[in-house]
């Protein structure tokens, strides 16, 4: 009995030790896995042959001991099956060798009732054995639900983490497209509404916000003056021109004011290549388009301000020249005042008078095209023809001292270019060049064309293959280290002393040539003078043509002309060059004076010549009281400063043309010639 007691003790405490070692391992990979189990069913297994073998031969056989050895097996067998009824194998590698014992020897010892026991523990087996089933498949089902529990929890988990992620993605993009003041839109053929995001209806100035906007309502924001540009914008894209649906246009906020906004989209093609759907972005550009004006505002007021350093450079060579051809001018009408009336010399006296005259207006022309503020004008220009004029004006403005050489291998090349920009660039240099040789030089002034075979690179400017104007500017000056030469093109550098120089000039020679598309290479060295190569693209089309070519002298046939002047001697001037070509003028240096002549008779005057700068009422306000009066009555404006801004205003109040003061008989006669063609062609087709 005590050998098996301890035997029995011996191999719990190894189950016990084996669970424990397992524990301690776990996890364990799917092989030990195995061989854990296998320990493990060796050891139930030996659990139940010690049973059994305790039954055979170690229990008392005595019908009370029997009874209480079948209670003590049914218990630990009622527990196994507890235990085990996941693994019914299990439960019988420890059940048969405990229990089927006990059943043989109540089957051996004969009689009734130990027959009836041994078929009772039969049954009782039988009986676990279903129980086990039930409980099985009970905790089968309950595992099956713990399973698709926690898939379920981890399909919610992983929904709300992805609803999360989302959340977070869609706050970080709305985040990031408040910060860059862009919106989203989509638009679908089959609804013709545009979904617009909150965003948009911020832009837009929607309050509350509207989710859908109809194609009319979208239109009826957009300003009348870029309805035309969205219009080809998006026909453009439709025909597969642009890769992008992309414009920048104004659009009308509910409280009247318009913001600037640059839309771009996409669209998704049918099989017959309809759009039937298309989604964009718009973002408000309102600050951007301002700040674009301001720069534009200021880099305007650079250059001007540059200009009249420039002008103020050049002043002593001006006012020299000014001052030979005053001599000119006097000295020979002295001479033609003291000749007798019939000296021929007289006649030729006046001539040299009249070219002295003409020189002195030419320059003055110059000096105002020169500084004037204005906008940009860009038309095809004879770049010789160009640089001729400037280096006329640059032989009257620098000091004698200084050696102009010009030379051209250019004869009919055209740019693209504002005239008068070029013509600063050109003044720019001249004058840099003048400050670099203080006892005298030579200034050379070199135009060719030139091919770029591949691809150049001059100071930051890729310049394309193709066909170029080179225009080098190059002295004799003192020249420029390389220090110097690395910051020469940078705004405010100038190595002049303080009040000498803004150190504007060559950086807006820079920013000039290459908003032509061109670019700027300089060489230089102290003590070897400094050359100035611009390049420019060279235009395929001929000069624009000018509009002061000369034409034929056209003569009146008496129509009588108002002519208005504050300057008495002028105003006589006018009468006698009105006369001569044969014209019947009507003069007051007062314009309200002629206003009143006007107005009592209106159908005497066939013409009006006014002044623009006179007291109490100018040449714009006088035309504008005259066209009040009649509507059709043809008026040129005479002034010493036209631009383009006066030029606005004169047509806006009616006026044909303006005509550059002094006048010269042959420039009036033009210009009234080209009011009687213009009158003729209005009459013409107005005829049936």
């Amino acid at each position: 009995m005590w050998v098996w007691f301890g035997w029995l003790a011996l191999l719990t405490a190894a189950r016990m030790a084996l669970a424990y070692r397992y524990h301690r391992a776990r996890p364990v990979a799917a092989a030990q896995a195995r061989r854990w189990g296998n320990r493990y069913l060796i050891g139930l297994g030996l659990s139940g042959v010690t049973w059994g073998v305790g039954v055979l031969f170690v229990f008392p056989t005595d019908p009370y001991s029997q009874t209480f050895t079948a209670f003590v097996i049914a218990g630990i067998l009622s527990g196994a099956a507890a235990v085990l009824a996941a693994r019914v194998e299990a439960f019988l590698i420890f059940a048969i060798p405990c229990l089927f014992p006990l059943a043989a020897r109540y089957f051996l010892q004969g009689g009734d009732l130990p027959f009836m026991l041994g078929v009772m523990v039969l049954v009782y087996f039988i009986a676990m054995l279903s129980t086990m089933r039930g409980v099985y498949r009970t905790i089968r089902t309950s595992l099956e639900l713990a399973g698709d529990k926690r898939e379920l929890l981890g399909e919610i988990a992983e929904r709300q983490q992805m609803e999360r992620a989302l959340r977070e993605s869609d706050e970080r993009y709305d985040l990031a497209m408040k910060g860059a003041r862009e919106g989203l839109w989509h638009w679908t053929a089959t609804t013709k509404l545009f979904h617009v995001s909150p965003h948009v209806s911020e832009i837009l100035g929607f309050d509350p916000p509207v989710a859908t906007l109809a194609v009319p309502e979208w239109l009826a924001l957009i300003h009348p003056d870029d309805l035309t540009h969205f219009r080809d914008a998006v026909r453009a894209y439709y025909r597969g021109d642009t890769e992008f649906f992309e414009c920048e246009l104004r659009v009308r906020r509910p409280d009247g004011a318009y913001r600037w906004v640059f839309n771009r989209g996409l669209g998704l093609r049918g099989h017959e290549g309809f759009i039937y759907r298309a989604a964009g972005s718009i973002g408000d550009i309102t600050e951007q388009k301002h700040a674009a004006e301001e720069h534009e505002r200021l880099t305007s007021q650079l250059r001007h301000a540059q200009k009249m350093e420039a002008v103020g450079t050049l002043a002593g060579g001006i006012a020299h020249e000014f001052n030979n051809l005053l001599g000119v001018i006097l000295g020979y009408t002295e001479m033609a005042r003291q000749a007798p009336p019939d000296d021929p010399r007289a006649a030729q006296y006046l001539k040299q008078v009249l070219v002295a005259g003409k020189r002195a207006k030419a320059i003055v022309n110059q000096i105002l095209t020169f500084s004037r503020r204005g906008e940009s004008v860009r038309k095809t220009v004879d770049i010789q023809r160009l640089a001729s004029e400037a280096v006329e004006l640059l032989r009257i403005t620098l000091p004698s001292t200084i050696e102009i050489v010009e030379r051209s291998e250019a004869t009919g090349a055209t740019v693209v270019a504002d005239a008068d920009q070029l013509h600063q660039v050109l003044m720019n240099l001249g004058a840099n060049a003048a400050q670099a040789m203080p006892e005298g030089g030579t200034l050379d002034i070199a135009l060719e064309r030139v091919e770029m075979e591949r691809e150049a690179a001059l100071v930051g400017v890729d310049l394309e293959p193709g066909p170029y104007v080179h225009l080098a500017v190059s002295d004799t000056g003192v020249g420029m280290d390389q220090t110097t030469l690395e910051r020469v093109f940078d705004p405010f550098f100038t190595t002049k002393e303080v009040g000498k120089g803004t150190g504007l000039g060559l950086s807006i020679v820079h920013g000039i040539v290459t908003d032509h598309g061109g670019a700027v290479r300089v060489d230089s060295e102290p003590g070897h003078g400094t050359a100035f190569h611009l390049y420019l693209p060279c235009s395929e089309g001929d000069a624009d043509p000018d509009a002061n070519t000369e034409q034929l002298v056209c003569f009146g046939q008496g129509q009588v002309i108002l002519f208005v002047d504050d300057e008495p001697s002028l105003v006589e001037l006018g009468e006698e060059l009105l006369a001569a070509l044969g014209y019947e003028p009507v003069a007051y240096t007062s314009s309200q004076e002629a206003l009143a002549a006007f107005r009592a008779n209106p159908e005497r005057f066939q013409l009006v010549i006014t002044d623009q700068i006179m007291p109490k009422l100018t040449g714009l306000d006088l035309a504008a009281e005259l066209a009040r009066i009649r509507p059709d009555i043809p008026i040129l404006l005479a002034t010493g400063r036209p631009d383009l801004a006066l030029a606005e205003r004169g047509r806006l109040a009616g006026i044909r043309e303006v005509l550059k003061k002094p006048l010269l008989i042959r420039e009036l006669a033009e210009a009234i010639g080209r009011v009687w063609a213009a009158e003729r062609g209005r009459r013409d087709a107005r005829a049936p």
